[in-house]
């Protein structure tokens, strides 16, 4: 197809520099107003789907190297040294507790 008899100059002049249908069609408001939309979504899917190929390939390529067990395992745990919130604001009444109170500080309210 590229290889016309008469060159690739009048092929690209035929095809793609023609002027036949000028003018026939404007794009408006409404058609741009739903056009680009659609594409933002679907150039975002795209990305999406791409991005899911490639887990999936990176997947398959390093299957060989995982472990089955942790190298090593903790004697004792260690104790944590942040502030925990134990219960949820919309259930109950939340109390802090710090690394040496019990679990027994925070108490539930009645759901009503």
């Amino acid at each position: 197809m590229l290889a016309a008899p008469k060159g690739i100059v009048p092929y690209i002049r035929q095809h793609f520099l023609d002027t036949t249908f000028r003018g026939l069609y404007q794009a408006n408001g409404f058609d741009l107003a739903l056009l680009i939309p659609y594409f933002v979504v679907l150039i975002i899917l795209a990305a999406y789907g791409a991005h899911r190929y490639w887990l999936v390939y990176l997947y398959y390529k390093n299957k060989k190297n995982k472990t089955a067990d942790p190298a090593a395992c903790f004697d004792e745990l260690p104790r944590r040294l942040d502030i925990l919130t134990i219960c949820r604001a919309s259930r109950c009444n939340c109390r802090f507790l710090t690394n040496n109170t019990s679990l027994s500080g925070c108490w539930m309210r009645s759901a009503s």
